[in-house]
């Protein structure tokens, strides 16, 4: 089953709206709302993770080293292992997992608890770090099932278009080649745009892990 839905904030009514009953996994950012919702289990994403550390290093004007460049390394091995494990069944990708990826964590949480006293909460470091620890408990849950995803970009990338070009969106169904201003639409308006974009999410997320997007919209795959 798959949920567009287009908000136009980002109140934690609408997650309660969308999620309050749902009682499966959902693989989501750090966004506070999630943080009501009493029944699904939630599974962290670690490409926000990653994001914020290569933040770090964009600080650091050009220079990859120090401990920024150590945590978006650990990050970047979890990720080349999973692109290795898509072929394979979930029974194979759990054991993997199991036999590679649990002491990849381990040595990187070893890590983070020694580095996190000597960095600067404030700092852009500190910050990936910080948000590394907040989210550890949720970063953590594909360890325990082969079918969690380590990380919501099929949901980002299907709405990204609306949300990095959100002032201007083409849409050839609704208004031939004339771009669209989204400001100046009403909520009934955007959603009725988002609509016609729903065949291609549809697609691109069926039968696959459940996924969320804290934004105006929301892309959400459901699995069981």
């Amino acid at each position: 089953m798959v949920i567009y839905h287009y908000a136009p904030g980002r109140s934690g009514k609408v997650v309660d709206h969308l999620f309050g009953d749902y009682r499966g996994t959902l693989v989501t950012d750090g966004y506070a709302a999630y943080q009501g919702l009493a029944h699904a289990t939630q599974a962290g994403c670690w490409a926000h993770a990653r994001r914020k550390f290569n933040d770090a290093l964009k600080v650091q004007k050009g220079k990859r080293t120090g401990k920024a460049q150590v945590g978006f390394n650990y990050i970047q091995r979890l990720f080349a292992l999973e692109r290795q494990w898509a072929v394979l069944s979930a029974e194979q990708r759990h054991e993997q997992r199991q036999l590679t990826a649990q002491p990849l964590i381990d040595e990187l949480a070893q890590w983070l608890e020694q580095s996190l006293p000597t960095i600067t909460p404030k700092s852009q470091l500190g910050r990936a770090m910080f948000y590394l620890h907040k989210q550890w408990a949720k970063l953590t849950v594909f360890l325990q099932s082969s079918d969690v995803p380590i990380h919501n970009n099929q949901a980002e990338n299907k709405i990204r278009p609306f949300l990095i070009g959100r002032n201007y969106v083409h849409n050839p169904i609704m208004c031939s080649s004339t771009p669209i201003n989204i400001r100046n639409l009403s909520d009934k308006g955007v959603s009725r745009c988002f609509v016609v974009h729903h065949v291609n999410i549809i697609k691109g997320f069926r039968g696959r892990p459940v996924s969320s997007r804290k934004a105006a919209c929301a892309a959400s795959s459901f699995v069981g």
